[in-house]
């Protein structure tokens, strides 16, 4: 019922997958992938980011644990006339789901996996897909949350909570955040409701709880899984600039595979002080 609340919802998000698309696409050609390569799309959802990226002649495979979502995307991608595969299983085995295929790209948009599990989860999951990355792949972690600018926007609001309000056409999503000082876990729930008339009938609610991280800790978790830190910044129209990182909800971070497989080790850590 939940999967089926959420699918709701993020079929009112497609108007912004052309934009969504053109974006991601602008951020793989600056880093040299070009439309060909292989694009790994984890926590794919109904497919959104994957079709506008397939659409743009990228080989797109995406993974998410949910099979209605999966199904859903197999279906907008007939329907679009666009090649691109969805495959059902848990990122947290993406190398055993996936066995050895190899990727150009891989991408976690919109705050997928990363943050719902453990940090050991969070960090096995990356490990896992460097070795699924082709050499010289790169690490996509776009639009994710940001623990530093929701701290900000938490202390600004007394703890109490802070809202926004998606309006979906026919659908108003109240979206309530709790995050406590000090603290690296937010509790977040989503109202939906659907317009009738002058009323809304609310139909139903999305829980979960998501540790955040600060733009350093998430370089550091993915250094040691094997991803050296090329760029971070928070608005993906303008990834030259990372000017307001501190204060804004999400960032956006990019990485390479490393060569000898890991990134930011403790030593080099040593070296930089």
């Amino acid at each position: 019922a939940k999967a089926g609340l959420f699918l709701e919802v993020l079929k009112r998000l497609r108007p912004a997958a052309e934009e969504e698309g053109r974006l991601v696409a602008q951020l793989l050609e600056a880093e040299g992938i070009g439309p060909g390569a292989t694009i790994l799309d984890v926590g794919c959802g109904d497919g959104r980011l994957g079709l506008a990226l397939a659409a743009r002649g990228y080989r797109v495979v995406g993974i998410d644990v949910s099979s209605l979502l999966i199904e859903e995307a197999r279906r907008r991608a007939r329907e679009q006339g666009v090649e691109a595969e969805f495959v059902a299983g848990d990122a947290r085995r993406v190398d055993e789901v996936l066995g050895g295929r190899r990727f150009d790209a891989i991408i976690f948009y919109w705050g997928s996996v990363i943050g719902y599990y453990s940090d050991s989860a969070d960090e096995d999951v990356l490990r896992r897909c460097r070795s699924v990355a082709s050499p010289g792949a790169r690490l996509l972690i776009l639009r994710h949350p940001n623990k530093l600018g929701l701290q900000l926007m938490a202390s600004i609001h007394g703890y109490r909570g802070f809202y926004d309000v998606l309006d979906l056409e026919d659908l108003v999503v109240v979206q309530r955040y709790v995050l406590e000082p000090g603290s690296s876990y937010m509790d977040s729930a989503w109202h939906v409701y659907r317009r009738r008339g002058q009323d809304l009938e609310h139909l139903g609610e999305l829980r979960s709880c998501m540790r955040l991280y600060t733009p350093d800790e998430l370089a550091l978790l993915a250094g040691r899984a094997g991803w050296r830190l090329r760029r971070v910044f928070p608005r993906l129209s303008d990834p030259g600039s990372a000017t307001a990182l501190g204060a804004s909800p999400t960032m956006n971070l990019v990485f390479e595979a490393s060569v000898d497989g890991v990134g930011m080790r403790g030593e080099e850590v040593q070296d930089r002080r």
